[in-house]
């Protein structure tokens, strides 16, 4: 997301060059808040309500960044977007090295291999959709990849075994 917070803000939001870099500033200052008290409301929640609660923050705050026509209306959508997604890859982390029957070892090198096909080809993707149809529509795209986190969360905290317990 950070790739295009620049990006929109110049081509959709018709945003001033000076506040370009603000977009992926507030993003960046929230996610890394997020993360320093992140254990905080983990330990008073527990993983699941934790991911769930970053799930629906980023939801929100992909709608905000979507419908906005403001430039100065985007910088509370890209807060959210930080910090909901703060503490999801800690979390994952310390999850994957438990997955039952797995070797702590391989489970993380297999969320490793998924997150750099993340990081490598998701700003290719949404450059591609952006191109393609609008970067409003692609950014649509990413926000049903939240509503989906939203709802296997739901999921997992219905079955009440397995990893990520409530």
């Amino acid at each position: 997301m950070g790739e295009w917070f620049g990006v929109f803000l110049k081509g959709l939001a018709k945003g001033p060059e000076i506040i370009l870099g603000g977009g992926f500033g507030v993003y960046a200052f929230f996610m890394a808040a997020g993360r320093f008290a992140g254990d905080i409301f983990i330990s008073k929640h527990g993983h699941t309500k934790v991911l769930r609660i970053g799930g629906q923050l980023v939801v929100v705050g992909m709608a905000m960044v979507i419908i906005s026509a403001n430039p100065w209306w985007v910088f509370p959508g890209f807060m959210l977007i930080g910090l909901g997604i703060s503490v999801a890859s800690p979390i994952l982390y310390g999850e994957a090295a438990k997955v039952p029957g797995l070797p702590p070892g391989a489970g993380l090198a297999t969320l490793n291999t998924f997150a750099m096909a993340a990081f490598l080809g998701g700003p290719v993707l949404i450059g591609f959709i952006a191109k393609a149809l609008d970067l409003r529509i692609a950014f649509m795209f990413v926000a049903a990849a939240a509503i989906l986190w939203v709802l296997q969360t739901y999921a997992i905290g219905k079955k009440k075994r397995g990893f990520l317990k409530l």
